[in-house]
């Protein structure tokens, strides 16, 4: 599952992502993070597409 969420602290939402989901799925999930990004750069959708093509 890949999830694009917002905010300007990668690292924070990332601990929230795996502190919310672990629980719920019952079993632990790996989280990784990157951002924000500045300037010119790929829109939200194409980077969707890269990584909704690794699947």
């Amino acid at each position: 599952m890949i999830l694009l969420l917002p905010g300007t602290d990668a690292a924070e939402v990332a601990r929230e992502v795996h502190n919310d989901l672990s629980p719920l799925l019952r079993h632990l999930v790996t989280v990784s993070a990157a951002g924000p990004v500045s300037g010119a750069g790929p829109s939200t959708a194409a980077i969707w597409r890269h990584c909704a093509a690794w699947r």
